[in-house]
């Protein structure tokens, strides 16, 4: 385990969005710091769940492109205005 990577990435104001289309066995998230983005679709089934379609992105690059995938425009607006406030 580095030490160092943990307590950096501790230290490191985040904030997760998530949202689903109505299945309450899946979910579609981000994980948003001030520099990078992580996008990822969650499954909560026991053989095959977990984490999956992984994406990072810079933030630079989502507020000049917009997201990497499709994403509800409230969820893009709450992650604009994250990584735009004070």
């Amino acid at each position: 385990m580095n030490r160092e990577e943990l307590q950096r990435w501790l230290k490191t104001e985040r904030h997760t969005f998530r949202w689903n289309q109505g299945d309450y066995g899946t979910y579609d998230g981000v994980e948003v710091s001030r520099s990078e983005l992580r996008w990822f679709h969650w499954r909560h089934d026991f053989e095959e769940g977990g984490e999956r379609d992984v994406i990072v992105q810079t933030a630079a690059a989502f507020l000049a492109d917009g997201p990497p995938r499709e994403v509800p425009e409230r969820v893009a607006g709450a992650v604009r205005a994250w990584l735009t406030r004070a």
